[in-house]
């Protein structure tokens, strides 16, 4: 064999033998992440739950908060209802007081039946 054709062969030989290691790592690497494949996507689904979750908490904090404006408000107008109501009754009582003590004293005093 001449020189030529041992280096034309060595260089074909270490081109092969590359290829081969190269294989090798390829299929290490995929059985590496086919391995790893299960926790990967374990980690995935916990954190699309805590995603879900929180923006769950988030929705139900919104809820609370809507619920809390509308019940404070539908309290405020029951108060001003009632604060109404109870300053037309006292402007009545103010507007018929002397009628009242009137009668009152009169009862009192034995000028007038019950």
């Amino acid at each position: 064999m001449s020189s030529m054709n041992q280096i034309h062969c060595e260089t074909e030989l270490r081109i092969l033998m590359d290829a081969e290691r190269e294989a090798q790592r390829l299929e290490s690497e995929a059985r590496a992440a086919r391995d790893e494949m299960p926790g990967r996507i374990e980690a995935e689904k916990a954190q699309i739950i805590a995603e879900s979750e929180s923006a769950a908490e988030k929705a139900i904090a919104e809820a609370r908060a809507q619920e809390k404006a509308r019940a404070d408000a539908e309290i405020s107008r029951i108060e001003a209802d009632v604060a109404s109501k109870l300053e037309r009754l006292r402007a009545r009582f103010a507007a018929a007081r002397e009628d009242y003590a009137g009668r009152i004293f009169a009862i009192v005093t034995g000028q007038a039946d019950e």
